[in-house]
């Protein structure tokens, strides 16, 4: 869930919710919204009206998250999601690179190509 308030929250029962669904939650670092939830543990808080980091902290719940469970559902990674995407367990399984083919706005160095042939992504 995104919650990008500009101002003054008085509580944040609507992030109490959606953690209680086990939603992930990416808001805006508010009082009322650090009462409920701490940052990097149950949620991504970020500076009021600063798009680009609240942009970033979205695109981190939404791939990590995929991947990580997607891993999970494998039989690769075995574990709790909230531990193992703390560990950052699911970067050692893609490379960086991954994100472009997976239509991701990423920028990173590296070639697509090796040994002057496309790179294949395949399962496994």
């Amino acid at each position: 869930m995104c919650v990008p308030s500009l101002r003054g929250e008085s509580f944040g029962i609507v992030l109490l919710e959606a953690m209680a669904a086990g939603t992930p939650v990416v808001a805006s670092d508010l009082p009322g919204y650090r009462n409920v939830a701490v940052n990097g543990d149950e949620a991504f808080l970020v500076p009021p009206g600063e798009a680009g980091i609240l942009a970033k902290a979205l695109t981190k719940v939404l791939t990590d998250q995929a991947l990580t469970q997607g891993l999970i559902d494998l039989g690769i990674l075995t574990g709790e999601l909230d531990e193992l995407m703390a560990n950052q367990a699911c970067k050692a399984f893609y490379m960086h690179g991954l994100g472009h083919w997976l239509g991701l706005d990423v920028h990173d160095v590296g070639e697509y190509k090796l040994d002057e042939k496309e790179r294949v992504f395949e399962p496994g």
